[in-house]
């Protein structure tokens, strides 16, 4: 099996890229399709996978085009998000292209569809960038969220020294970053506050912090604290604060490493696509992992 994986890398995710690293290291055919300016004939016609993992947001005209006329190439999508016309669309693609399944990382499952199945995929936490940063704390507190909100506000009246780092493209903060290059400097701070709506605070930013980071808060958006508990309670294992108020590093990093990085991501996927022998290879990577 040949998998291509469409770089749909977002501020929030490095899924698509994470995935590809894990198959590819454990010596399963993976490549990653990074170059925007490479046509979808080019790269599908050069690298003749047998499967294609991208994101709905990005089929193009084009590729539609070559999937529905090379029904040999499975597709798989993320559909993280994906409305009801989103669904429909893709629901419509799937009588002349060959999707097997949909995945979403969202952990209640909120994409829906009668006729294509949908898996869920969480979040990881990408442990081929984690391990990059410093580990000793030079500042006291770093906050993350996608705008000031009164959490922020409460806080940083506490602190001197403090960072604001955007992910998205709001306003009022010390810097504005991604997914890749928080990665670097979770170590640097002896306290995290991830701030914001349900979305964020269960995105691949969570997971990495946990196994990056010292100390780690979240404030979720209001009317969403429930939420967040029962994101906790499903994803792990009687967590003791299962409201978010405490460190969550002590509390679930251990269980991240063992049960959510890229090797047992990349497993579910291969499960889904019915490929034995690489999700044996794959439990082997997860395990040796947590053993180092």
């Amino acid at each position: 099996m040949k998998i291509l994986f469409h770089n749909y890398t977002t501020p929030f995710s490095t899924e698509a890229r994470y995935l590809d690293t894990a198959l590819s290291s454990v010596g399963i055919q993976s490549e990653a399709w990074v170059n925007p300016q490479i046509s979808a004939y080019d790269i599908l016609d050069g690298y003749k996978p047998n499967v294609l993992v991208s994101h709905y947001k990005f089929l193009t005209n084009d590729l539609v085009k070559y999937l529905t006329n090379n029904t040999g190439i499975d597709l798989v999508l993320n559909v993280t998000g994906a409305d009801k016309n989103a669904m429909s669309a893709i629901e419509d693609l799937s009588t002349s292209a060959s999707i097997p399944f949909v995945f979403t990382n969202n952990y209640a499952n909120n994409e829906k569809s009668e006729k294509v199945r949908v898996h869920n995929i969480l979040p990881a936490a990408d442990v081929f960038l984690l391990n990059r940063g410093p580990r000793t704390p030079e500042i006291n507190l770093g906050i993350i969220g996608n705008s000031i909100t009164k959490e922020m506000e409460a806080a940083i009246k506490k602190e001197k020294m403090y960072h604001l780092l955007c992910l998205g493209e709001g306003e009022g903060f010390d810097l504005k970053t991604n997914t890749t290059e928080l990665a670097e400097i979770y170590g640097l701070y002896s306290k995290i506050i991830l701030s914001g709506d349900i979305n964020l605070i269960t995105s691949q930013v969570f997971f990495d912090i946990c196994v990056g980071g010292h100390n780690l808060n979240v404030a979720p958006s209001e009317g969403q604290k429930e939420e967040f508990g029962n994101f906790l309670g499903t994803v792990f294992k009687e967590p003791k604060n299962p409201t978010g108020n405490g460190n969550l590093v002590q509390e679930v990093r251990s269980q991240i490493i063992s049960k959510h990085t890229p090797f047992s991501r990349a497993e579910r996927l291969m499960r889904f696509l019915k490929n034995d022998d690489a999700v044996k290879i794959l439990q082997k990577a997860q395990k040796d992992m947590v053993k180092t």
